[in-house]
């Protein structure tokens, strides 16, 4: 009886532990695709950034392109108004919009 006593109390300890171990490596998998899943995000937003950095020069550069044709329109009109000295140029030339203004 005592014999019959002690083997059921060392079968359920064996399945304690069994059971201690499977909860442990469930847990043990469950971090490691959490970890998996943090580090993919931050990977994901990191790309994201470097795929916008390239647009964002890209528009700069657009907009310098800009200021340089403005520049060399209003030089080309500045010498056309020293030539024919006609205020009506000049003036529109004055009231015109300017991209310089707007660059940041």
């Amino acid at each position: 009886m005592v014999y019959l006593h002690l083997e059921k109390a060392k079968m359920l300890k064996k399945q304690n532990t069994i059971k201690i171990k499977v909860i442990g490596w469930f847990l043990l998998a469950a971090l490691a695709v959490l970890l998996t899943g943090i580090i993919s995000y931050n990977s994901y937003r990191e790309l994201l950034r470097s795929l916008e950095y390239p647009s964002n020069q890209q528009t700069k550069l657009k907009e310098l392109g800009d200021i340089m044709a403005y520049i060399t329109e209003a030089e080309a009109k500045m010498r056309a108004y020293a030539l024919t000295r006609d205020l009506e140029r000049r003036k529109a030339n004055i009231n015109r919009y300017c991209p310089i203004k707007n660059f940041s």
